[in-house]
């Protein structure tokens, strides 16, 4: 398409059904890290609080904490790709379709 960064690529309805099932298993992984993530987040927030609470000084959760937040980008930069062109999803939470080859990921 002029103007455009889609390279339109045609794949068969076995291709495009195993592209669709392979997205959905890099949704999820990326949700199961999102939420580590955020659990991260959280437990950085809530530091001082859960010392007091457990008794037990949590002298490692901030370098843990950032360790996590580091594996995430790396993860997403990973595993966030069209299972078709291979090409990164980018930013977007649960794209439609991939910007570069046009495969349909979800209905």
């Amino acid at each position: 398409m002029p103007g455009s960064d889609i390279e339109a690529v045609e794949y068969t309805d076995a291709q495009r059904e195993q592209i669709r099932r392979d997205y959905a298993a890099r949704r999820q992984r990326q949700m199961i890290v999102f939420v580590l993530m955020l659990l991260a987040i959280l437990a950085l927030f809530l530091k001082r609080r859960l010392e007091e609470l457990i008794g037990v000084r949590l002298d490692h959760l901030t370098t843990v904490a950032f360790g996590l937040i580091l594996f995430r980008i790396a993860f997403a930069w990973w595993n966030w790709r069209c299972p078709g062109c291979k090409q990164y999803l980018g930013r977007g939470f649960n794209p439609k379709f991939c910007q570069r080859c046009g495969v349909q990921l979800h209905d």
